[in-house]
């Protein structure tokens, strides 16, 4: 079987040894009917330290049976130290491999129906097949921004007083995922909108943020106190306010007036807020 293994796996022969190995591996199988390398081998931008994400395609049926049989065909690869689903990641189809040699290879089982809507115009290289999948691929990309952001808007000013909230409360590693949080899923989402890109967290976000580089930095607190998060947590809602700015009148958003403003006069507060009636510290 002649197999489509893309220019980018050259010069790294351990990520190719283990792509070529399971496509063959996966031949075997006859419910099996399309091998594809997604990720960065896919956009051309992989290094010794990528992941190998391998697909492979079976008809619905199988798609289970498929997943159990994972576990024998990647130890036709290699020497397997580590194996488990993806349920952390709400992919139970996915199985997360680690090698001995630190290779870490990814094996998606997916459905062979409605490919291209799975694949939503991500870059993808089919390895081989047998019956014309990759007609449907790379699929394409329809994302409805607007329906994004009043996700956002309508959570994000409730985030940030809970946030402060837990500053106050001296909950600081409470504090601290909650800045996580809103840096990965809303502020990275909205530079990626600006940008007209999809959003992918924090992969390889440092090369996109551009003149928003320093502004992002002061999001990551210099200490472990409740003033150094405040201080991250008054950044994150500036970047916030200004990509919105931006991005709302673009996308038809209107803006959550009452909601803004009561968590931005708290926030603006910090660790100074109090209860109305309640009486001021000594």
């Amino acid at each position: 079987m002649d197999l489509a293994i893309p220019q980018s796996f050259e010069g790294l022969p351990l990520h190719r040894a283990k792509a070529e190995a399971a496509a063959r591996a996966a031949s075997d199988n006859p419910d099996v009917v399309a091998m594809a390398v997604a990720g960065s081998f896919a956009a051309g931008i992989a290094d010794e330290l990528s992941d190998v994400d391998l697909r492979l395609y079976v008809p619905d049926h199988a798609v289970e049976r498929t997943v159990d049989a994972i576990s024998a065909l990647a130890s036709r690869c290699g020497r397997v130290v580590a194996l488990f689903t993806g349920e952390h990641v709400g992919i139970p189809t996915l199985t997360i491999v680690l090698y001995d040699d630190l290779v870490h290879v990814d094996f998606d089982v997916l459905s062979s129906t409605d490919v291209g809507e799975h694949n939503q115009g991500l870059p993808v290289v089919v390895l081989w097949e047998r019956d014309g999948l990759s007609a449907s691929l790379p699929g394409t990309y329809r994302p409805d921004i607007g329906t994004e952001l009043r996700w956002m808007e309508a959570r994000m000013w409730t985030w940030s007083w809970y946030i402060q909230t837990k500053i106050i409360r001296g909950e600081l590693y409470e504090a601290l995922d909650g800045l996580q949080y809103v840096r990965n899923q809303v502020l990275f989402h909205l530079v990626a909108f600006e940008r007209r890109v999809r959003p992918a967290g924090a992969r390889r976000i440092e090369s996109a943020l551009g003149r928003l580089s320093a502004a992002f930095a002061t999001t990551v607190p210099a200490r472990l106190d409740a003033g150094a998060l405040v201080d991250a947590l008054r950044a994150e809602i500036a970047i916030y306010r200004e990509l919105t700015d931006r991005l709302f009148p673009r996308h038809g958003v209107a803006a959550h007036s009452d909601s803004r403003a009561v968590a931005q006069k708290a926030l603006d507060l910090g660790l100074e807020w109090r209860p109305d009636g309640a009486p001021s510290r000594p």
